[in-house]
């Protein structure tokens, strides 16, 4: 069978559940939504059986910790896709500050204010689904291909990786080249900073839609805002 994050056509719930009895503590799954009487710990998905649905093909077409072009405060219009970014320098994610034990690229404090990166992808044909997820201190504004696709209103910390999840419309997508763009912006008031992303397509000739990807580990360290 196969679990999906929300229901689709022909599957059931999956709840996670809890017995103790003598002092050990028995964890188990059942379709039951009362645990069959006993503590129900949350629900853990859907699970769709049978032969009737094809598997989706997942593809991961932007790798995380992989080379980004970027340059402080960028200036004309370089969000978009014709824009020549032939100066700017490459470097390899995650880009961050020295509070960062994992990144690989540090970048200067307490300027640049607004660091632009820039990076090239392939999409292959047959994609149903694809998601675009970042992993950004402070806040992270994503286009794809000149169209923009999240921007965040509030600041934080990267304290997970990631802290955002954005589902990538297929009409922005070409099949073959495409272009990522973010703009992520330093507070005046903080010296943290720390960004990387990472896309992957789904490609499904199933019935049910492709299942939603799960959510990598959390970094180290994750910051108090």
């Amino acid at each position: 069978g196969f679990f999906f994050t929300s229901q689709v056509a022909g599957s059931f719930p999956v709840y996670t559940c809890q017995r103790t009895s003598s002092g050990k503590v028995d964890r188990f799954m059942s379709s039951d939504s009362n645990c069959e009487g006993n503590q129900v710990n949350g629900q853990l998905g859907y699970l769709l059986s049978g032969s009737s649905f094809t598997a989706p093909s997942k593809q991961v077409v932007v790798r995380r910790q992989t080379q980004w072009k970027w340059t402080g405060n960028p200036s004309g219009a370089w969000t978009a896709t014709t824009y020549d970014d032939s100066a700017w320098t490459t470097s390899t994610a995650p880009f961050g500050s020295s509070q960062y034990s994992n990144s690989v690229t540090r970048l200067p404090f307490p300027n640049p204010h607004l660091v632009g990166f820039r990076k090239s992808f392939s999409v292959p044909s047959g994609a149903t689904q694809a998601y675009l997820f970042v992993a950004s201190d402070n806040y992270a504004t994503m286009y794809i291909n000149g169209k923009q696709v999240d921007a965040e209103s509030s600041g934080h910390g990267a304290g997970q990786y990631w802290n955002r999840l954005i589902s990538i419309p297929l009409s922005y997508l070409n099949v073959g080249g495409n272009n990522v763009v973010s703009g992520v912006l330093t507070s005046w008031s903080s010296d943290w900073y720390f960004f990387d992303a990472e896309i992957i397509s789904y490609s499904s000739t199933g019935s049910a839609p492709a299942p939603s990807p799960v959510t990598p580990t959390t970094p180290s360290p994750s910051p108090s805002v």
